[in-house]
């Protein structure tokens, strides 16, 4: 699993919500989540990819689960997905970071705003990768103040399988990402039936 995070400055805190803290404890909460649940058909690898100023970055290189230790983001800045997506296209292609052996990767992109880069090039040569089609793709959007242009960028990410999950508020993200948790956990555990996302608790 690779998470594409937004840590542009609209998720900095301000007096009604700590969007980029909220986003951190979620994170690592379902990454130790993923720790846990090694087993014989194999064991969950994670990374981050963080983009906001003027670039993306690997925040947390891919490897196992059980072994990371998520750095606290800091956010500010622009929206430069576009960097973003060729960062995990090029994360993709490192048999270093994705074994041959690995099953097809989860891609999760969390974003309020719209990207301040070329986005729609890097984008199709991510769905057009070997493995980027073929990952499970979820886009998580942030916040009441998303204008049609962010939801568009992030339904062209996840495509028409998952949509676009939606926290308007930042207290909604921890049960959006033990749902994610959850899907992912799902697929990686044969005869383990996908949640339905009704059964959380969005309030």
């Amino acid at each position: 699993m690779i998470v594409l995070a937004d840590v542009s400055g609209s998720m900095l805190p301000n007096q009604l919500e700590d969007k980029i803290g909220v986003l951190n404890r979620c994170i690592a909460s379902m990454f130790t989540a993923f720790a846990q649940m090694d087993s014989v058909q194999g064991q969950v690898h994670v990374g981050a990819i963080a983009f906001g100023r003027a670039e993306a970055r690997l925040h947390l290189p891919v490897g196992p689960a059980a072994e990371a230790v998520w750095p606290a983001m800091e956010a500010g800045g622009g929206t430069p997905m576009g960097a973003a997506f060729d960062l995990a296209r090029e994360i993709l292609d490192d048999p270093e970071a994705v074994s041959g052996r690995a099953f097809e990767p989860a891609l999760i992109l969390v974003s309020d705003g719209v990207p301040t880069d070329d986005w729609e090039p890097a984008l199709n040569e991510l769905l057009g990768h070997r493995l980027g089609g073929k990952a499970m793709r979820i886009s998580v959007g942030i916040g009441t103040d998303r204008t049609p242009d962010a939801e568009e960028v992030l339904a062209q990410f996840s495509g028409p399988e998952y949509g676009v999950l939606r926290a308007d508020q930042a207290s909604e993200l921890p049960e959006l990402f033990r749902w994610i948790t959850d899907t992912v956990t799902s697929t990686f555990r044969p005869g383990l039936a996908a949640p339905n996302l009704e059964d959380f608790d969005r309030a």
